[in-house]
């Protein structure tokens, strides 16, 4: 899933339910101090139900070692950054499964001041859209089974979703194709 030079370029423009403007292209290896800065202004329950556990405290290193690994992601993903001006704003990654080519898992992290608005959504479609152009046919998202917005933003795309619940966890598969 190499990336060509158009669609290193490619941004797509959107606005949020709340009229606001965000820019949206894949991340690049200068994006890790956006990501960095993103990561530190998260509330506690927006990091607990996306890492599914609390926030832990990381070393500076620590930080911006994992950061500048989000921003360089490997030849098998896609990870989409969301700006508003100069901010990230949201985060959402496709990672195709090793064992399963037509396989992929999903993350997406919404800024809290951005949550509510539909920014999820639109990510989660974005990263359909460049599945089904890699032959994906399955998304999987693995969620707390509180994180109900996910599971929404799921739904919202208007492709099959299947989900499966145990332990306080859920498993949401899209079929793309």
């Amino acid at each position: 899933m190499k990336k060509t030079a158009a669609q290193s370029r490619a941004r797509v423009h959107a606005r949020t339910s709340a009229a606001r403007a965000v820019t949206i292209r894949h991340i690049q290896h200068s994006d890790a101090e956006l990501l960095l800065d993103m990561f530190r202004g998260l509330s506690p329950r927006t990091h607990y139900l996306r890492f599914m556990r609390p926030a832990a405290a990381l070393s500076e290193r620590a930080e911006r070692e994992e950061m500048a690994r989000l921003a360089a992601p490997g030849p098998h993903q896609i990870t989409l950054i969301a700006l508003a001006g100069a901010r990230a704003v949201g985060l959402a990654q496709l990672v195709r499964d090793a064992g399963d080519s037509s396989s992929a898992e999903v993350a997406l992290l919404i800024h809290d001041a951005y949550q509510g608005e539909g920014l999820g959504t639109t990510l989660l479609d974005l990263l359909a859209q460049s599945a089904m152009a890699c032959g994906i046919a399955r998304l999987q998202l693995n969620t707390l089974a509180e994180n109900r917005p996910i599971q929404r933003a799921a739904r919202r795309l208007g492709l099959p979703v299947a989900s499966q619940t145990s332990a306080g966890e859920t498993t949401l598969t899209i079929s793309v194709l």
